[in-house]
């Protein structure tokens, strides 16, 4: 099964990235309005589905970051939708703009925060820093990734 993330706040991962040029900076008198397209449906991954707005330049992303594995995720082609845990489609197909394409395996297992937890562990993972994979519970209590890949259970 691929991974259906809804990718809700990929839009202000996205503004975050994006700072404006200040040779192209405007007063409100003459801001003028143009169409402009938040997304190109050929795009295949999360920097080139999502370009940056007029006057503005993408902030660059160091090779071997988080914004990079994030920018580089492969994405399902556009409009595709998005499914529930248990294989039925979401009611509401036009509340994502994005889906991510990633095994998810067949449980029940990831939801909303739990999505961006994973995409933070696989990036440090596959960075080969496994070492800094660690989430708190809700009370505090941290988790390293390594002792719990040692056996360890709370």
């Amino acid at each position: 099964m691929k991974t259906i993330v809804r990718l809700g706040i990929l839009p202000l991962l996205f503004f975050a990235a994006c700072q404006q040029n200040n040779s192209q900076s405007q007063t409100s008198d003459s801001l003028q309005i143009n169409e402009f397209s938040y997304l190109l449906p050929e795009g295949n991954n999360v920097e080139t589905r999502f370009p940056t707005p007029p006057g503005f330049t993408r902030i660059t992303a160091e090779k071997g970051t988080f914004a990079a594995y994030l920018r580089a995720l492969t994405l399902k082609v556009d409009k595709s939708p998005v499914k529930l845990y248990n294989g039925s489609f979401k009611y509401n197909q036009s509340a994502h703009i994005a889906v991510i394409d990633m095994e998810i395996g067949k449980s029940d297992l990831q939801q909303c925060a739990d999505a961006v937890m994973r995409l933070r562990a696989e990036y440090l993972f596959h960075a080969g820093k496994s070492e800094k994979i660690s989430f708190n519970y809700s009370n505090g209590f941290k988790v390293p990734w390594q002792k719990y890949a040692e056996g360890y259970r709370v």
